[in-house]
């Protein structure tokens, strides 16, 4: 018994002796022993100027790599002039900045030797970031600004020149010189991310950031683009349930690719007037996750010559390459179920469609098999290649079953048509759908419609020369 109370009380005092203060100026710290709990060193730290008077803060490192950093009592002045509260055999340690709850603001703080941070965490009690509040060596690539946030200074992350990523939470972005003052240090943020909280974004909060490709919006709040004009390739998106949809393209760039994902979010859709009136674009690539094609997307894209539509994409909306002049050729996938009105009108450059692998005439759209195996009753929607100057055939498959008014009004060099379908009436057929085609084209038909089509063609805009026959 004596024995095994000898062994209790060595155990005690091994306890007591875990943690060794050891005192410096400014500084103590407590070295925890890993074992005891999570914490393996804390200590305090005394700013050496605080209107007036040195400002002490607590400190603690666990074994986790995570810093935590405190106010010794609560209150409203920001937490400033800190210049490595660590001890320098602790620094490489730490991978996690944490500002505890009674940190209410930050402003000129410096973090040399802090090289392995990856991550700054904030509580709900942060009101303000103030200029340098995170020093300019932290090697962080991502900030999350929280809700609470009132004031963003001008210079608040400046010169974090590793920083990739930001997500603003808080109601306002209010600081007037861009997001790195005008310090104008080598611009690093590819990806700015705003909150369902966000209300307003100053005009001139992302002056100077040339450098950022992503901008995701997951609320409804609606942007200006004047506030990101001086973007060079950037991509505006908007979440949508749980994809992301391309509402705007910003820059200068002649060649664009779009992303598959922004932050994590397939991007399903290149929203209506993305692209539009964009003339200095000459190429697009569209990512496999595309779906639709919203109306106007491409509308006035007079310098676009090619753009690469992915397999996948099932719907091309009205009016979405509206006076595309200078395309010659695009490539439309056979899961493609439905093309609005007007969808290639004054695309007078338009010669070729490529179905899969197979390059066929614009027409061939609706031709079998290719195009029959997704669609029933296929609709060639009003307008929907209205103005094509250039188009010289046409083979419309049987499953069309509709053809919407001036469809192919003012083809002027439409000479050849071949109608397989069966399924046209007097009232599937729009007013004028082939008004403006050559005067001696000749247009062939099912050998048991002939006498029928010849009377509803005329009917819808076809000249007294053209020519209607059997196949």
């Amino acid at each position: 018994m004596k024995k095994r109370k000898t062994i209790n009380i060595l155990l005690a005092v091994l306890l007591v002796l875990a943690c060794i203060v050891i005192p410096s100026a400014g500084k103590s710290e407590r070295v925890c022993s890993a074992a005891s709990d999570s914490i393996i060193a804390e200590g305090t730290y005394t700013t050496s100027y605080f209107e007036g008077q040195g400002q002490k803060y607590h400190w603690e490192l666990s074994s986790n790599g995570s810093l935590l950093l405190d106010r010794d009592s609560p209150g409203s002045i920001a937490m400033e002039s800190i210049e490595n509260p660590v001890p320098a055999e602790y620094r490489e340690k730490v991978t996690e900045l944490k500002f505890g709850e009674t940190v209410h603001g930050l402003e000129e703080n410096n973090f040399f030797g802090f090289d392995n941070v990856r991550k700054v965490s904030f509580s709900a009690k942060l009101t303000s970031l103030g200029p340098h509040s995170l020093g300019s060596d932290l090697p962080i690539k991502e900030i999350t600004v929280p809700k609470t946030v009132q004031n963003i200074d001008a210079y608040a992350f400046a010169e974090l020149h590793a920083l990739k990523k930001i997500i603003f939470n808080c109601s306002k972005i209010n600081f007037h010189h861009g997001i790195y003052g005008n310090s104008m240090p080598d611009f690093s943020v590819d990806t700015v991310v705003f909150g369902s909280t966000v209300k307003s974004i100053s005009a001139a909060a992302f002056k100077g950031t040339q450098s950022i490709h992503t901008v995701l919006f997951l609320g409804d709040y609606d942007y200006s683009s004047s506030v990101f004009k001086e973007a060079e390739d950037l991509n505006v998106f908007r979440r949508v349930g749980k994809s992301a949809v391309l509402e705007e393209h910003i820059g200068e760039y002649k060649k664009v690719t779009i992303p598959s994902s922004a932050n994590g979010l397939p991007v399903s859709k290149v929203g209506a007037y993305a692209f539009e009136g964009k003339n200095r674009i000459t190429s697009v690539t569209l990512p496999s996750s595309i779906k639709s094609v919203g109306k106007y997307a491409f509308y006035g894209c007079s310098r676009m010559k090619s753009i690469s539509l992915p397999e996948g994409l099932n719907a091309i909306g009205s009016f979405a390459f509206y006076g595309c002049n200078s395309l010659t050729s695009i490539t439309i996938p056979t899961s493609v179920s439905s093309i609005g009105e007007y969808a290639f009108q004054n695309c007078y450059a338009l010669k070729t469609v490529k179905i899969g692998e197979e390059q066929k005439t614009v027409a061939d759209l609706f031709i079998e098999p290719a195009y029959a195996a997704a669609v029933k009753n296929a609709t060639i929607k009003a307008g929907a290649f209205k103005g094509c100057k250039k188009l010289k055939s046409l083979i419309i498959g049987k499953n069309v079953s509709k053809i919407g008014s001036k469809a192919f009004y003012n083809c002027k060099n439409l000479r050849s048509i071949k109608i397989k379908t069966k399924k046209l009436k007097k009232s599937s057929i729009g007013k004028n759908a082939f008004k403006g085609i050559y005067k001696r084209a000749v247009i062939k038909v099912p050998k048991k419609k002939v006498k029928a089509y010849k009377k509803i063609l005329k009917k819808r805009g076809i000249g007294k020369k053209v020519v209607v026959k059997k196949l």
